[in-house]
């Protein structure tokens, strides 16, 4: 008695394949990231999980191709090498390190079971098969023998899978004894597959028990024709709205960093004086949010502050000495500028997580004077003054004018996934006016602090102390009355313990780090892909469904495929038998009766 195994063992390995697929990394592997964030530099697919899927592959090609050449010693060999590789690999990883060592060395070790498990039924099934032998008729057509809901849904899916359908089909050829040449034996099989198809819609015509000058149920319009056209509306607006600020792949970026540097230059030197960053609070701002801001979320105002006092400590080279001192005397002729710079790092897109603002301002005499009496010890700290801002370097703007304002509070931080854009000129509306309303601005002051008894030659650091200037937008400054006074501290500012440098936040939403991460890349990409989408997907819907009817009829509507479907079963055995003349007349006289629909329509008329 035949007995066919073949489809049991191959749905078992189906599962291991599919198994393998999404827990390969929890069984082996340290790392816990297969499929997702592969947008990541850092986190990329392994080459280990990779391998381990291709030898699983292989594997199921090489059982198919034994299956189809009926060897029972190369199928003898098969089961014991392969019954090797499986315990000797799965037993060295079982009681490797990298299992046993580890946090969850438990759910590795369960994950490798389970694994083995479908493995070993697989081999009970190939064992099975080995005894038995093979049955005299390997072609298969498992999925069209019968003629059932089941049956049309797995046929279906084994035809949507990309390259299933014609890798079997190749692999088949090149395993079997035939005359036919690749593309005849391409041609029976879509005969075989067409007739299969025929045979359904004469099985559900029959099941639905609708005569003549009935309407269409109503279930049948819901499925076919709302649901159809449901699906064509969200093929046709679905990527639309994945490129809208909703989709899923925009998120926004965690603050996870921040430094900021001062730096005194004049015309041909450098002198950096203050470092922070190390120690700094940050917290969600709602000062004036409704005034101030169009609709962000509360997670994309975020305010930073700084600690006053510099990370490290102040030293210089005696000739450095000098030359600090020179720049500040009274006598120096160059003009000395202030650089301030801030570094914030975000959490996403990693490709550009660094996001750079710097500022360089034009320092008045008078606080280039008070510098100096801060470095010879005469005075605490130096209020900062500095030049209007044509003077200054660095996307630095401010409505109203005051000679304390080093930058803008508001930072604005946004970008694209290759680079990241800073800007110190929000732009905002006053509800209540149409005008542009006031920035608040940020003015600082600089001293020197002492370690005291201290033994050591370095002893000294830099305190930055700053202060925001805040005119809300109901208000007037004294600017709009033709006053150029300085605006004077708000009291009821940020509440800090840190009296830094300080900055508010505004962080655009920008592209997570997901799988989907970079489809979303950029805008060309976006319209590229929209379309390249829509007109594929169109096309193919075009073709599969809606394309060719009326050329179809001949072949597509056959009351009765018997006769054809007992002369593709000959060419079959005829093929078994290796008598492959018969074979190859068999397959020229089904063309003949393809290429005459007159025969066509004889062979498939409706039987008495």
């Amino acid at each position: 008695e035949e007995r066919d195994y073949y489809i049991s063992t191959l749905c078992v390995d189906t599962l291991a394949f599919v198994f393998a697929l999404f827990f390969y990394q929890a069984c082996v592997s340290s790392r816990s990231k297969s499929l997702t964030n592969t947008f990541s530099l850092e986190v990329v697919f392994p080459a280990d999980y990779i391998f381990a899927l291709v030898v699983l592959f292989l594997l199921i090609v090489c059982d198919r191709a034994i299956y189809v050449l009926m060897s029972n010693p190369l199928k003898a060999l098969y089961h014991y090498c392969v019954l090797a590789l499986y315990l000797s690999y799965l037993m060295t990883q079982y009681w490797s390190k990298g299992v046993r060592l580890t946090g969850n060395s438990n759910m590795k070790q369960t994950c490798l079971e389970v694994f083995f498990t479908i493995k070993a039924l697989s081999l009970a099934l190939s064992s099975r098969q080995l005894r038995f032998g093979f049955p005299s008729n390997t072609a298969g057509h498992w999925l069209m023998r019968e003629k059932d809901y089941v049956h049309l849904i797995l046929y279906s899916i084994y035809r949507l899978v990309p390259f299933l359908q014609e890798m079997r089909l190749m692999l088949d050829w090149t395993c079997t004894p035939t005359t036919l040449q690749f593309f005849d034996w391409l041609r029976v099989e879509e005969i075989r597959g067409s007739l299969f198809l025929a045979d359904m819609r004469k099985v559900f015509r029959k099941e639905e028990g609708s005569g003549k000058g009935l309407k269409q149920r109503w279930y049948i319009k819901f499925f076919q024709g709302f649901v159809g056209f449901a699906v064509l509306s969200l093929i046709l607006w679905g990527p639309l709205l994945l490129y809208s600020s909703k989709n899923p792949a925009v998120a926004v970026p965690d603050l996870m960093g921040a430094t900021f540097n001062v730096t005194l230059i004049d015309k041909t030197r450098s002198f950096p004086l203050f470092d922070g960053g190390q120690k700094k609070l940050t917290h969600v701002w709602k000062q004036h949010k409704d005034e101030y801001f169009r609709v962000y979320d509360d997670r994309q105002i975020q305010h930073l502050a700084l600690s006053s006092d510099s990370d490290t400590f102040w030293t210089l080279s005696p000739p450095r000495q000098k030359d600090f001192s020179d720049v500040l005397s009274a006598n120096a002729t160059n003009r000395v500028e202030l650089q301030l710079s801030f570094v914030f790092t975000r959490s996403i897109p990693v490709t550009a997580q660094h996001c750079v603002f710097s500022v360089t301002r034009t320092l008045t005499e008078e606080t280039v004077s008070d510098l100096s009496k801060v470095l010879d010890g005469s005075l605490d700290s130096a209020v900062l003054r500095v030049q209007p801002d044509g003077n200054s370097k660095g996307r630095f703007k401010h409505a109203y004018e005051h000679d304390q304002a080093l930058y803008n509070l508001f930072v604005e931080i946004g970008g694209d996934m290759t680079k990241c854009q800073v800007s110190n000129n929000y732009q905002f509306l006053n509800r209540n006016r149409s005008d542009k309303v006031s920035q608040p601005t940020v003015g600082c002051s600089m001293g020197i602090k002492r370690q005291s008894n201290c033994t050591n030659s370095v002893c000294e650091w830099w305190a930055f102390t700053c202060q925001t200037f805040m005119t809300p937008p109901n208000a007037t400054s004294d600017h709009d009355n033709g006053n150029n006074k300085p605006a004077e501290p708000n009291q009821n500012q940020l509440n800090t313990e840190l009296k830094g440098p300080e900055a508010v936040l505004i962080l655009e939403k920008t592209i997570g780090e997901t799988v989907l991460s970079s489809l979303f890349g950029s805008k060309g990409s976006l319209i590229g892909l929209y379309v390249s989408f829509v007109l594929v997907v169109g096309r193919f819907i075009h073709l599969s469904f809606s394309s060719g009817l009326r050329q179809k009829i001949p072949y597509d509507e056959l009351p009765s495929t018997d006769k054809l479907r007992i002369i593709l079963e000959d060419i079959d055995d005829a093929r078994a038998e290796r008598e492959l003349a018969v074979e190859e007349e068999l397959y020229w006289g089904l063309i003949h009766i393809y290429r005459s629909p007159a025969v066509l329509f004889e062979l498939t008329k409706k039987q008495q």
